[in-house]
């Protein structure tokens, strides 16, 4: 009755107690049952205030092995759980928990729908987050180029209150030539960025970057913005 628990207000917890509390090759049968379904069903799961939880844990505690199914399931829907209000949790687990090989393929997702994960406040961009923190540096750079190829975006990252993490991780993760680009968008929306408080933590970070990288007499003039 696995699945019926995964989705029941109070059952999932006890779910969530076997796989924070035993082994993880003994909350295999959890994995298995759920599995069996298909990826339309673990992605109902994932959807769900309950089964999220579940999803989670099991991210959580077993081995990258025991969930990679699980994982190219979820994958299977990954637009739609990133900005889901219990979703983007999962797909969060995801990126930081999962295989690196699904790290890089939400990076190419990402690339490709990166307008439809940054429209998303929240969840899209929580997901955003956790991809910068936890890709590698190949991936990182993938996700930067499609932010900064899209006119206008990384300025609205760096003005909300969720999207100022992206545009955070960007400033502080970035190379060349990726970051001269992300410092040329963010100083030309300086104006507007050091009207708010959110806008001035972001050029605060980009400051921090250029005093300690060789990028020249441009930190000082990032330096003259913060207020």
């Amino acid at each position: 009755h696995v699945w019926e628990a995964a989705l029941c207000p109070h059952a999932n917890h006890v779910l969530q107690k076997c796989v924070m509390t035993m082994r993880s090759e003994s909350v295999q049968f959890i994995i298995d049952e759920l599995s069996q379904r298909g990826a339309q069903s673990i992605c109902k799961v994932a959807r769900n205030q309950f089964g999220c939880r579940v999803l989670q844990r099991l991210l959580e505690h077993c081995s990258q092995q025991q969930v990679r199914g699980l994982v190219q399931d979820l994958m299977t829907d990954a637009e739609r759980l990133s900005t889901n209000i219990y979703g983007n949790y999962v797909m969060q687990h995801v990126l930081e928990f999962g295989p690196e090989d699904q790290r890089t393929r939400f990076a190419v997702f990402a690339q490709e729908c990166i307008c439809r994960l940054g429209s998303d406040q929240r969840g899209g961009c929580a997901v955003l987050s956790k991809a910068l923190a936890h890709c590698s540096g190949e991936d990182r750079a993938r996700i930067g180029r499609a932010i900064i190829g899209q006119p206008g975006l990384l300025a609205s990252f760096a003005a909300s209150r969720h999207g100022r993490v992206v545009a955070q991780l960007l400033v502080q993760s970035c190379v060349e030539p990726e970051f001269a680009l992300i410092q040329q968008q963010l100083l030309e929306a300086s104006s507007t960025l050091g009207a708010s408080r959110l806008g001035r933590s972001v050029l605060a970070s980009l400051q921090a970057r250029a005093t300690r990288g060789p990028t020249g007499s441009s930190s000082g003039a990032v330096s003259s913005l913060i207020v």
